[in-house]
C-alpha cells in the first residue's frame, strides 16, 4: 500500500467523525456504501489529521505536500484517484467553503478523464483506460459517482476547459456518447464545445446527449429530488452540434495542436541542466529523484528552496508560488515571454550548450 493510499483511508476514518462533510456527502445523493467504496473523505480537521499521520508512522513527499498545504485541510471532502496499477496518485477534493471549487495535491496534474468504476476489487475514480459500449459525460466528480450509484458507466470532466486533445482521443473507445452535462447557459455551452471536439476527433463515435427537466440544475439534483434513471434514457436524443461550433473549435484545435508540438520540441531538454547553466552559483540540493532550490521565478522572492525539479518526468513544482509543469513553461515565466519565444531560447541554448543543430 503507499503513502498516499494510507492518506486516503485516514480521510475516510477522520470522515466518519465529521458530521458536516458527511451531511454534505449525503446532501449530494450519495449512500454510504458509495462513500466507502470510493474511500471518500474529509479534510477539514487539522489537529485530528496530524495526530492520524503520527499514530501511522506516515512520511515522504506526498505526506510533506499534504502537511505543507495547509488550504487543503480546510477544503471539505475527498476523493483518491487512483491509477490502473491499484494505487492513489493523488487526492482531489471537492471546497465547501474556498474559492475554487475543486483542488487537487499539486504533484500529479490532472489532464484525463476520469470514471467511477471497480478495479481489483476496489471501487476508485480512476483515468479511463477501457473500451466500453457506450459512456455517459457528465460535470464534476460526484456526479460521476452517482451515476455509477445509479448502474451507469459514466466519465468525468472537471470543466469543459480542462478539456485536452488527448482526452478526446480516448472517447474513441467507445461506440456510444452520452453528453449530460449541468442543467444551465454553461452547461449548455460547454455540450455545444465537446460535442465539436467529438464530432471531429472521434467520427466513428455515434454521438448523442441526454436532457434533464428544466426545474433540475445537474444530475444529482435530478436524482435527490427523485428523478429516475428511465426518464434519461428516454430523454436520449442524437445530437450533432452546430456546423459553426465545429468550425470555430477546428481552428481552435489546430492552434493547441501547433502549440503542443511546438512545446515538445523543448521535451528532451532537462530543466536541471537549464538551470544549472543558467544560475551557476545557485545551490541545488540533489535527492533520489528531485532536485530542490530557490524558485528562479522573478516575482517570487524565494527564500526556503521551495522550488522542486522531478527528475523522472522533467517537470517542476513551487510550493511557494505554485508554478509548475514543463521547461517552456518556466522559461515562459522567467522572461515573460510568449510560447514561441520561450522554445526558441530554449533551442537556442541547446545549440549553444549542448552542440545541438536544432537551429
Amino acid at each position: 500500500m503507499c503513502s498516499l493510499d494510507k492518506v486516503a483511508i485516514i480521510y475516510n476514518e477522520i470522515l466518519q467523525e465529521d458530521t458536516q462533510i458527511l451531511e454534505y456527502l449525503y446532501s449530494r445523493g450519495l449512500l454510504l456504501k458509495t462513500i466507502n467504496y470510493f474511500t471518500l473523505g474529509a479534510a477539514g480537521n487539522l489537529k485530528k489529521l496530524q495526530k492520524k499521520l503520527y499514530e501511522n508512522n506516515l512520511d515522504g513527499e506526498e505526506l510533506n505536500i499534504i502537511k505543507n498545504n495547509k488550504e487543503y485541510f480546510f477544503c471539505g471532502a475527498t476523493i483518491p484517484l487512483v491509477n490502473m496499477g491499484n494505487q492513489t496518485v493523488n487526492i482531489s477534493a471537492r471546497t465547501l467553503f474556498a474559492k475554487a471549487k475543486y483542488i487537487n495535491l499539486p504533484k500529479i496534474p490532472i489532464s484525463t478523464l476520469f470514471a467511477a468504476d471497480k478495479i481489483q476489487n476496489r471501487y476508485a475514480y480512476r483515468p479511463v483506460l477501457h473500451s466500453n459500449d457506450y459512456a455517459f459525460i457528465c460535470e464534476g466528480q460526484f456526479d460521476t459517482i452517482i451515476m455509477h450509484q445509479r448502474g451507469l458507466f459514466t466519465l468525468g470532466i472537471l470543466g469543459v476547459n480542462n478539456i485536452t486533445l488527448d482526452m478526446i482521443y480516448q472517447l474513441n473507445l467507445f461506440d456510444h456518447i452520452i453528453l449530460l452535462l449541468d442543467n444551465d447557459s454553461p452547461g449548455e455551452k460547454a455540450t455545444k464545445v465537446l460535442g465539436g471536439y467529438i464530432r471531429h476527433y472521434c467520427p466513428d463515435v455515434h454521438l448523442y446527449k441526454a436532457k434533464l427537466p428544466n426545474r433540475y440544475n445537474d444530475i444529482t439534483d435530478y436524482f435527490k429530488n427523485g428523478g429516475q434513471v428511465k426518464d434519461i434514457i428516454k430523454s436520449i436524443e442524437k445530437y450533432c452540434p452546430p456546423k459553426n461550433q465545429m468550425r470555430k473549435k477546428k481552428v481552435i484545435q489546430k492552434e493547441a495542436t501547433r502549440c503542443k508540438f511546438i512545446e515538445s520540441l523543448t521535451n528532451d531538454i532537462s530543466i536541471y541542466d537549464y538551470l544549472k547553466y543558467t544560475f551557476p552559483n545557485m545551490e541545488f540540493v540533489e535527492h533520489e529523484n528531485r532536485v530542490k532550490l530557490k524558485c528562479p521565478l522573478p516575482n517570487h522572492n524565494d527564500t526556503v528552496g521551495s522550488f522542486t525539479i522531478y527528475l523522472d518526468s522533467n517537470t517542476y513544482y513551487c510550493f511557494g508560488c505554485g508554478s509548475s509543469r514543463t521547461l517552456t513553461d518556466l522559461v515562459k515565466g522567467m522572461n515573460d515571454y510568449k510560447g514561441d519565444e520561450a522554445v526558441a531560447t530554449i533551442l537556442k541554448w541547446r545549440s549553444i550548450h549542448e552542440g545541438s543543430s536544432a537551429i
